[in-house]
């Protein structure tokens, strides 16, 4: 009688036969890629008598998965983390939901995991969420001043600048409540 022996990728299989005097063991390690049959002959007392055997190995199809791109946010914001490719699966950070969203306050990698009920088979997959500090940024200048007098701010502290008013250096000048006077 024959056993079948089924084979996730990339796991291995161990088959247990009778003795085989090249390599003087009944058991083999195979990895193959693709539907494959193994025979084994046995060997009695004698060279003379012996007994071969078959047994096929039939590679089964591990679900498929696939993870959205590894998302690069600020510390305190969500990453919204997407998988598809099956239709159930377990995140390291025990959801079970295709679509998570994750606050990281330092570089993590999580993982995501779907099993093949039919089969057993698994396949895994990792993504790694990017967690890039806020700047520092400091604001110098005269806060206080009188009508008509010109202020100058300067930002320091990161790479790129948006004030509210528009402007993009890091030091923007204003005047503050010009008046004009006219006499009647």
């Amino acid at each position: 009688m024959q056993d079948i022996q089924l084979l996730c990728p990339p796991l291995v299989v161990i088959l247990m036969r009778g003795i085989i005097p090249a390599h003087n063991s009944n058991t083999i390690v195979v990895s193959p890629v693709s539907n494959t049959i193994y025979t084994v002959t046995a060997f009695g007392t004698s060279t003379l008598c012996s007994v071969s055997q078959t047994v096929p190995v039939l590679i089964l199809t591990a679900p498929q998965l696939t993870i959205n791109n590894s998302p690069s946010i600020c510390r305190g914001q969500s990453a919204q983390l997407i998988v598809a490719g099956f239709n159930s699966y377990y995140w390291s950070t025990g959801d079970t939901a295709s679509s998570i969203n994750v606050i990281s306050v330092v570089t993590t990698i999580y993982s995501v995991t779907s099993v093949e009920k039919a089969t057993g088979c698994i396949s895994s997959k990792t993504v790694q969420v990017t967690v890039n500090d806020l700047p520092k940024v400091n604001i110098t200048g005269d806060t206080a001043l009188c009508d008509g007098e010109r202020i100058v701010l300067k930002a320091s502290g990161a790479n790129q600048y948006q004030w509210s008013n528009g402007i993009t250096n890091p030091t923007f000048a204003t005047v503050v409540n010009e008046i004009s006077y006219s006499s009647l």
